[in-house]
């Protein structure tokens, strides 16, 4: 017979074991994102003068990619905003549904409740630092400030295989992070880039849009210069610059089409600039600097040739490939983009993207190419559609009109589709070690 402490054990051992499995401390705060991920903000500490920064882990609630746990990718947003978390449901992200665990980091001088602390320097060493630290988490070199390592996050735990996506100008800060040798960085296996403005001349849109076509533009004006960067050799007809004309920017720098020298905003043709918070001063790409010292023309409140050179040195990532490729032999990277394209809607030759797959082609890469396989996107997107299909190691040089870009409709495929397409590929021929230029299903099957 029992004794009544007997029977205590036993009831006790009975009961936890009709109880369902207790959750980590680690994944007890995440929130539902959709069917099919779940995100959490989380703080990462200090470290090397750089203050906490914010980030926001996306982890997958259908179960991690492979039996070792879910691969990370780590998300760099685009245009010159610093803050992109808490993501929204139409914000630029890693699509659900694929096994894998995302972060998404908000850069130095953000604004709003999670923003990072410190001063932006418009995608400079502040932003590559955080960005370094973001991928030291993702690797599982730290903790965050809750003492969890990102595999204690993510239910079923992390792998070591670590792929940077990057939309639009984000493709610029990793490639560029990448190449920082002053940075402590992890085993980054790939990159896959999206419509990156890979030159100066693209990120101040002086390709012009539909709605405002560039009258200097030319197609096939685009190539590589000696380190690999993207200069389109077109002419700067007609500038004019007008001190009056916006005071936001301290005046404007324009194609004078209207013949009055002084700016009309119906007629004439703006040249786009950036703020560097450094200098204080307004940047133009250098081609733009170059020909307004030609001309003579006295900018206020402007930087001149060497102050844009100094700027867009490490700010364009076609010329930060070499030395990516240097500190890592066995880094593979995809570059793609839309028929539509949500940055050159002017350029019809896409010299910002074939110029991104040149330029990891002559940095000699260990693998690249032009758009994900159409194997991925058709997993990715589940459209019943015709993708663009480059093979692996296709010679591709810039503004090649022979590539095809991949379609696009906002009702069913986005952007980012192809980006996680793109994602997932270098991932899987990471984990399976297969680099054949073509394939005819996906490399894991889930």
């Amino acid at each position: 017979m029992l004794v009544p402490a007997q029977r205590v054990v036993i009831a006790a051992v009975l009961l936890a074991a009709c109880r369902p499995e207790a959750v980590p401390t680690c994944q007890t705060e995440f929130q539902a994102f959709d069917d099919l991920s779940a995100t959490h903000m989380l703080t990462l500490p200090e470290a090397d003068g750089l203050g906490p920064v914010q980030v926001q882990l996306q982890v997958p609630l259908d179960g991690p990619r492979t039996d070792d746990g879910a691969p990370v990718v780590v998300f760099v947003h685009g245009g010159w905003a610093n803050s992109h978390v808490p993501l929204e449901r139409d914000s630029a992200r890693i699509m659900s549904g694929h096994g894998l665990a995302a972060l998404y980091l908000n850069l130095p001088g953000g604004t709003g409740e999670h923003a990072t602390e410190g001063t932006s320097d418009r995608r400079g060493p502040a932003a590559r630092a955080a960005l370094a630290h973001v991928l030291r988490y993702a690797a599982g070199w730290i903790p965050d400030f809750q003492d969890c390592s990102i595999s204690e996050r993510v239910s079923g735990g992390t792998t070591t295989d670590l792929v940077l996506a990057s939309f639009s100008n984000g493709g610029n800060l990793a490639w560029a992070t990448l190449a920082d040798t002053a940075l402590d960085l992890p085993e980054v296996s790939g990159v896959a880039s999206f419509e990156t403005p890979s030159a100066g001349q693209f990120a101040v849109a002086e390709t012009g849009t539909d709605a405002r076509p560039s009258p200097i533009y030319e197609p096939g004006s685009c190539a590589l210069d000696d380190d690999l960067g993207i200069v389109c050799d077109y002419a700067y007809p007609s500038l004019s610059f007008d001190a009056l004309a916006s005071p936001d920017t301290d005046g404007m720098l324009f194609v004078d089409e209207g013949g009055t020298e002084a700016y009309d905003d119906g007629v004439d043709f703006p040249l786009g600039l950036v703020a560097d918070p450094v200098s204080g001063l307004w940047i133009h790409s250098v081609p733009a600097t170059e020909a307004a010292a030609t001309a003579g023309l006295a900018l206020s409140g402007r930087g001149d040739v060497q102050d844009s050179q100094s700027f867009w040195a490490d700010r364009e990532a076609p010329r930060q490939m070499i030395a990516a490729a240097a500190r890592f032999p066995g880094l593979a990277a995809i570059e793609t983009g839309t028929e539509t394209d949500h940055v050159l809607q002017g350029a019809t030759d896409h010299p910002h993207v074939t110029g991104m797959v040149a330029a990891m082609q002559g940095a000699g890469l260990a693998w690249s190419r032009l758009h994900a396989d159409a194997v991925y996107a058709e997993v990715v997107t589940e459209a019943d559609r015709s993708f663009a299909d480059h093979p692996a190691d296709t010679l591709v040089a810039v503004g090649d009109t022979s590539l095809d870009m991949q379609p696009e409709d906002d009702d069913e495929v986005r952007g980012t589709d192809y980006l996680t397409a793109a994602c997932l590929e270098l991932v899987d021929r990471t984990i399976t070690g297969d680099w054949s230029p073509d394939l005819d299903s996906p490399l894991v099957d889930r």
